[in-house]
């Protein structure tokens, strides 16, 4: 859920800076006339180029080294321990028989 909302904040903004644009220009700006052209085109074109870059920064930037684990979360003696990356020779150690 939270990947999606990311995406969609990413995309929305060109159509953001956009609307503060018009907003703050002198004159009145009918949002008909606003959108016509190519102007649609190239916040589409925006949006799409700041969801690329997103998805590449976060995968560049993820935590953790590419070789890690991810040991998910559980609970232990009525305590929730979180899920994280570990090394991959952690898990062994870390892992117990049920």
């Amino acid at each position: 859920m939270r990947v999606i909302l990311i995406n969609l904040l990413l995309f929305s903004l060109p159509f953001i800076g956009y609307g503060v644009y018009l907003y703050f220009r002198k004159g009145r700006v009918d949002t008909q006339d606003a959108l016509k052209g190519n102007s649609f085109f190239w916040l589409v074109g925006g949006g799409i180029a700041c969801v690329i870059v997103g998805l590449v920064l976060l995968a560049t930037f993820q935590s953790g080294s590419p070789d890690s684990v991810y040991v998910p979360a559980r609970y232990e003696n009525g305590v929730l321990i979180p899920g994280r990356f570990v090394d991959p020779d952690e898990v062994e150690a870390d892992s117990e028989p049920k």
